[in-house]
């Protein structure tokens, strides 16, 4: 797959849609996670897959990553869209910002390899993944820690890499600091407390929200 044909894919995210996809279920540390998987014409799973992470607080239906599958699928490769739990039991669409947020960076990746070995289970004989935004940096983490001999290929989409350590960006977007927030979650994590909740604090997409310290440290 070159840059070209990724670049085409993006250009028509808004003008394209995914449909027929069959939704896939399996549990992971007391969560039902989902996704959707997507088989061109002719095609079976042992003829590979391309595991797709949405960004942020997202989901796999958002139109990029609907475009993404669309035109793919047309092209003759298999995808399968996943859902990040976030540590929410069964979720779609957007993460709803009233919900104390617990997920973690990390869980993302763990998630990533979770779905990488049911494609395994499922007999696909080679992966690609690709991720957006910040499940652009996740998916390079999961690649970077564990580099499994069936991922064939990475590729990032504007990958997110400084959520949550750009003073000046932070300041901007939620009015608030960002060092004293920071120390703060810091200090409850080396002192074994990361799931303490701190309230009022901006994170990722929602300005006024509340998380554990250790869903807030980088």
């Amino acid at each position: 797959m070159n840059h070209a044909f990724l670049a085409y894919c993006i250009a028509l995210a808004i003008f394209s849609t995914a449909a027929g996809a069959d939704e896939v279920l399996i549990r992971y540390k007391g969560l039902s996670l989902n996704a959707a998987l997507d088989l061109a014409s002719g095609k079976q799973l042992a003829d590979g897959a391309i595991l797709i992470t949405h960004g942020g607080l997202a989901h796999r239906d958002m139109e990029i990553i609907t475009a993404l599958r669309s035109q793919l699928k047309e092209r003759g490769y298999n995808t399968l869209a996943i859902n990040l739990g976030l540590g929410i039991d069964g979720r779609h669409g957007m993460y709803d910002c009233q919900v104390p947020h617990r997920h973690r960076n990390g869980d993302a990746a763990a998630e990533i390899g979770a779905w990488v070995d049911w494609l395994k289970k499922q007999g696909a004989r080679r992966v690609v993944l690709l991720g957006h935004s910040r499940g652009g940096a996740q998916t390079a983490q999961y690649a970077a820690e564990l580099n499994p001999k069936i991922v064939q290929a990475v590729i990032l989409m504007a990958p997110a890499i400084r959520e949550n350590t750009d003073p000046a960006e932070y300041q901007r977007r939620f009015q608030q600091p960002l060092a004293p927030v920071l120390a703060q979650a810091q200090k409850l994590v080396k002192a074994g407390k990361g799931r303490s909740v701190l309230e009022h604090v901006g994170l990722l997409n929602c300005d006024d929200t509340s998380d554990t310290a250790d869903a807030f440290v980088p």
